[in-house]
């Protein structure tokens, strides 16, 4: 009897142990998926399609550096002009440039005032020079557009603020204004370069302006901007080809 006694006992610790054995593995097998979500560092992980679908823009401070600066009238000559209903816009040369090509400059008559904006062009690029009106979140805005070089474009937004003409916004680039969310509020799309380089403008309350590289964000070698299927097309350095549509600050890929 003491002998079957025995042999239960010993039965039941290799039950116990068996069991033990098991939940501990289990324990372990948990922790391994646990410590696969959050990485090696506390951090969550982020599968690697989620990242290329949606990528957040961090718009950053942009300074216009840019100003509006009276000129005397007796010195330039005004070989373009486009006149509207408060003010005019003109490209000019200066009278005391001897060289050719011969440097334009862009331009705007308000009141009895004369203003240089800056650098616009030359004179064999003046078919090539643009003066319009235009509407910027709902503000009456003049846009000025040209060539200082080939491949070297240049924008420039004015609006008048305190009874003057002020550079809003002036790039070396192609420009186009866009409300890419729908909500009345437009954002200057900019590209320049054969591997085009392109940057998102944001003006916000008392002229500031914020401003992203797509380029950066992306890491992409180009990216242009589709008006007509209001889509930025981008290009890696590895033939790889994505399409993205933005949605309040944040880029969406469009999966084929």
């Amino acid at each position: 009897m003491q002998r079957y006694k025995w042999m239960i006992y010993v039965l039941f610790l290799l039950i116990v142990l068996v069991a033990g054995c098991s939940n501990q593995g289990m324990d372990q097998s948990n922790l391994n998926k646990v410590g696969d979500q959050v990485g090696s560092h506390g951090d969550p992980v982020i599968d690697q399609d989620q990242i290329d679908q949606e990528i957040p823009l961090s718009f950053i401070n942009y300074e216009q550096l840019h100003k509006a600066k009276i000129v005397d009238p007796q010195g330039i000559n005004i070989v373009k002009e486009t006149n509207f209903d408060d003010l005019s816009l003109f490209a000019f040369t200066n009278n005391e440039e001897e060289s050719e090509p011969k440097t334009l400059y862009a331009g705007v008559k308000y009141g009895v005032s004369y203003y240089d904006l800056g650098e616009i062009g030359y004179d064999h690029y003046l078919d090539l020079i643009e003066l319009e009106s235009i509407s910027l979140n709902g503000k009456l805005t003049y846009k000025l557009s040209g060539f200082v070089g080939a491949n070297t474009p240049v924008t420039i937004y004015v609006e008048i603020v305190d009874d003057k003409p002020q550079i809003i916004l002036q790039v070396t680039a192609h420009a186009v204004e866009v409300d890419l969310d729908n909500n009345g509020n437009d954002i200057i799309i900019t590209s320049v370069g054969t591997a085009a380089l392109t940057e998102l403008y944001q003006l916000i309350e008392g002229y500031q302006i914020l401003y992203v590289s797509l380029n950066n964000a992306l890491h992409a070698q180009a990216v242009i901007y589709n008006e007509k299927d209001q889509v930025f097309e981008v290009y890696y350095g590895d033939n790889r080809f994505k399409r993205y549509h933005y949605e309040k600050g944040t880029l969406r890929e469009i999966i084929q």
